[in-house]
């Protein structure tokens, strides 16, 4: 008895204890265990003992296998313990099931930000190898400033001497003028006739006009030297001054990329175990599925977070890198910052907490939608909401070329922090760095990337923080209007 009892415990060890496939198992063990037991108690019987004359029940017949789809095998349908076990078997796979799903949505969402953070890196490494090459035209424009300096120098140490010498000679015709004015009237006497008188007169009024002349050209000198010397210190403390924030800008881009780098291969690492939890779900446990699979969805959708935060500053970067200036084109709104980005079509889902399991999380919401979407049919025209730049116009998209996320989207650069985003488009006519007025046409409505239909994802930050658009744009419904 007790080598039989030790012969099928030890088939325990090799069956997860709570996995379904174990709990048939287990039930129909003990059931072909009991009916082994009682035979070989009976063939231990001494012979003397008279046997009832009723035979013995036949030994039931070995269980088959547990089938995959949670089916009761043939001969148990009417056991209620397999029935409640097929019960939990089904409820486990729905489980696992639901979790696969629930990975599946944030794997989709992590690759489409992996992609636009990996699109983003490259545009930081650009703007970092185009802050270096200015780097160097500016550093080589204060060498040139520098030299201009000395140059200048001498030149003013000459005028200097001029002046000196101009100086020297007012100082000498004022004394002579003073004899002459004291003894104009013993030229007048001393003259032999009018004649003669006008042409002494004559002469000593031509010196007295190279007089002033000779005091007007220091005076202009004098100007001309100190707005030169001003001009020269003005342009090489900006020089100095643009060195400076060009240092700043790429010590901020490359600490940009480090993060970035960081992010990136902290989300391809999440990517690769959701990717393997998918793989490997319908061989655990259902409840451990499900922790694993909340797990590694906040962990996804903290990196998502970050990943797209990095983009956004990656933007930013791109703005600063490029010294965009800003200008408001004439005709531009006065009761409203923006116009509507889609002059047609209704409003399908606004900003705020979201029931939708591809939204992120976000502002202590388990999902959160960070825009305003505007629906209508797919190449409704799209224009800039304000006056700005275009620091992004990219696909998120797979490696096989499936598109995701935002899809099809660009993002336009304003003034004062605000940038804009417009997702989802069917196609886009402006490229990075071109500059757009308010009303501008951007590109087409689509349903690229996670879409379920033709519609524009609006969405505005403020100094890199989603903010809800309604406030920016006319108090109406989609519309052409300008206020």
């Amino acid at each position: 008895m007790t080598g039989i009892s030790s012969f099928f415990t030890g088939f325990a060890p090799f069956w997860p204890s709570d996995a379904p496939e174990c709990r048939f198992v287990r039930y129909r063990l003990g059931a072909i265990a009991a009916v082994l037991v009682a035979a070989t108690l009976s063939a231990a019987t001494p012979s003397f003992v008279v046997v009832a004359s009723t035979p013995p029940p036949s030994p039931a017949p070995p269980a088959p296998s547990p089938s995959s789809d949670c089916a009761v095998p043939a001969g148990f349908q009417s056991d209620p313990q397999e029935q409640q076990l097929k019960a939990q078997c089904e409820a486990d796979k729905k489980k696992i099931q639901d979790a696969k799903a629930k990975l599946g949505d944030s794997l989709a969402l992590a690759q489409g930000s992996a992609q636009a953070l990996q699109g983003m890196m490259k545009q930081t490494e650009d703007a970092i190898g185009r802050t270096r090459q200015k780097e160097d035209d500016i550093k080589a424009h204060i060498q040139e400033l520098e030299q201009q300096q000395v140059e200048t120098q001498q030149a003013i140490d000459a005028t200097r001497a001029r002046l000196a010498l101009k100086r020297a000679q007012y100082s000498l015709f004022i004394r002579r003028t003073y004899k002459l004015e004291s003894n104009l009237f013993m030229i007048a006497v001393a003259s032999s006739n009018i004649d003669d008188f006008l042409r002494k007169a004559g002469a000593l009024s031509q010196i007295e006009a190279y007089g002033r002349d000779l005091l007007h050209q220091i005076r202009v000198e004098e100007e001309r030297l100190q707005q030169e010397s001003d001009k020269l210190a003005s342009d090489h403390a900006a020089a100095e001054q643009e060195q400076k924030n060009l240092i700043a800008t790429e010590q901020d881009l490359v600490s940009q990329e480090l993060n970035q780098s960081s992010i990136l291969t902290q989300l391809q690492s999440s990517i690769q175990n959701v990717q393997s939890e998918i793989n490997n779900a319908d061989t655990q446990n259902a409840d451990l599925v499900a922790q694993i699979a909340a797990a590694e969805i906040a962990r996804e959708d903290a990196l998502i977070n970050q990943a797209n935060q990095a983009a956004w500053a990656a933007a930013q970067a791109w703005m600063r890198s490029n010294s965009v200036v800003f200008t408001t084109s004439p005709g531009h709104t006065t009761k409203s910052a923006f116009v509507w980005p889609a002059q047609t079509g209704v409003i399908s889902q606004p900003f705020g907490p979201s029931t939708l399991g591809g939204e992120p999380a976000m502002f202590g919401a388990p999902h959160f939608h960070a825009g305003v979407d505007i629906a209508n049919d797919a190449g409704t025209p799209i224009f800039a909401a304000d006056d700005g730049v275009v620091v992004a116009a990219e696909d998120s998209k797979l490696s096989d070329g499936t598109l995701i996320g935002y899809g099809r989207h660009l993002i336009i650069a304003h003034q004062n922090g605000l940038m804009t985003l417009y997702g989802h488009l069917e196609g886009y006519s402006v490229k990075v760095g071109q500059q757009v007025r308010q009303g501008d046409f951007i590109g087409l409505m689509g349903s690229t990337g996670y879409s379920t239909g033709p519609h524009l994802h609006f969405e505005v930050r403020l100094n890199n923080l989603p903010v809800d658009p309604m406030p920016y744009l006319p108090s109406t419904t989609p519309s052409n209007i300008r206020q």
